[in-house]
C-alpha cells in the first residue's frame, strides 16, 4: 500500500480560520470518553493533533510525571501548537511534524510505548482508515488504551431551517466524498475498528454531541464558518469540483451569519467514540 493511498487529503487546510476553530476544542468537550482515564504518569500520543489545544489539556492530565507528543504533518499547527505550550507554560509535552504513515527518523522509538493513543478527528480524512487504526493500534503498550472520536456529517442537524445550510453540507460532504475523505466515518467507526483487526469484546463504543444553542455559540460557530466558506480549503475544494462559484460560496457564507441570528436556533454535531484496551 503506497502511503498516499491511505492518507489521502485533509480538504479543511489551514487557513487561520481552520486553527482558529480547532485551537477552542478542549479534552472535557471533544474527548468525553476518554477524560476519565486519563493519570498522572501516563504516556500518551496525540495523532493528528492540530493546534494542540486537546493534547495540552492531556499533558495536565497526566500530570508533570507524564508526557504527551502531539503529531500533526502540518508545520503551520505544530508551531501553533508549540506557543500554546509556550503559553501555557506546559512543559510536558511535545510537538512535531510527522506523517503518521511514514513516521520520520528522530522521533523517539514509538512502537508499543504508549498507554493512550488519541485521534480525534482524523479518520475521516483517510482515504484508508483502518490502516490508520492497524498503525496506532501498533503503538500501544500492552493494556493501553487506543481512544478514537469522529464525526458524522450525515447526522448533522439545525433550526431554524436555512437553504444556505443545506448547501453547505451538501457541498462539504460532496467534495469529501470526492477527494476520497469519509464525512460519515463516525456511523462506521465501530465497525473500522473491527475491520481493522481489533477484538470487538475489547471495544467501548460511545456517542456524543457537540451543540450549540445559546446566541454567543452560535454566532461564534457561524462567524467561523462564513470565514472558511470564504477563504479556507473549503472555497478551493468547491471551486475545484464544481460545486459552487464565487456568488454561490458568498451566499453560503451570508446564509450562516443570517442563520446566527435567529432568536431561537440551534445546531448538532453528532460523533462516535471508540475505546479500545489493547
Amino acid at each position: 500500500m503506497r502511503e498516499d493511498d491511505a492518507k489521502g487529503h485533509y480538504v479543511h487546510g489551514h487557513h487561520t480560520s481552520v486553527l482558529a476553530s480547532h485551537a477552542r476544542r478542549s479534552l472535557a468537550e471533544s474527548a468525553p470518553h476518554l477524560r476519565p482515564l486519563l493519570a498522572p504518569g501516563q504516556r500518551v500520543l496525540d495523532v493528528g493533533c492540530g493546534p494542540g489545544s486537546i493534547t495540552l489539556d492531556m499533558a495536565e492530565a497526566v500530570g508533570p510525571e507524564g508526557s504527551v507528543l502531539g503529531l500533526d504533518f502540518s508545520p503551520t499547527a505544530i508551531e501553533t501548537a508549540r506557543r500554546a505550550a509556550a503559553e501555557r507554560g506546559i512543559t510536558n509535552v511535545r510537538f512535531e511534524v510527522a506523517d503518521l504513515f511514514a513516521l520520520r527518523p528522530g522521533l523517539p522509538p514509538l512502537r508499543g510505548r504508549y498507554n493512550v493513543v488519541h485521534a480525534h478527528q482524523v479518520l475521516h480524512h483517510l482515504a484508508d482508515p483502518r490502516a490508520a487504526i492497524t498503525v496506532m493500534a501498533a503503538l500501544v503498550a500492552p493494556g493501553g488504551l487506543l481512544s478514537l472520536r469522529e464525526v458524522d456529517y450525515s447526522s448533522t442537524a439545525w433550526t431554524p431551517p436555512s437553504e444556505a445550510l443545506s448547501t453547505w453540507l451538501a457541498t462539504l460532504r460532496a467534495f469529501m466524498v470526492a477527494e476520497g475523505e469519509h464525512p460519515d466515518a463516525g456511523l462506521i467507526l465501530p465497525l473500522l475498528a473491527i475491520e481493522a483487526g481489533l477484538d470487538p469484546e475489547a471495544l467501548t463504543v460511545t456517542s456524543s454531541e457537540w451543540f450549540y444553542a445559546d446566541a454567543a455559540a452560535r454566532r461564534q460557530l457561524a462567524a467561523g464558518w462564513a470565514e472558511r466558506v470564504r477563504a479556507s480549503s473549503y472555497a478551493e475544494s468547491a471551486r475545484r469540483h464544481a460545486l459552487l462559484d464565487d456568488a454561490g460560496l458568498e451566499s453560503v457564507a451570508s446564509g450562516w451569519l443570517e442563520w446566527a441570528q435567529a432568536p431561537r436556533g440551534a445546531f448538532l454535531f453528532r460523533n462516535t467514540e471508540v475505546l479500545a484496551r489493547l
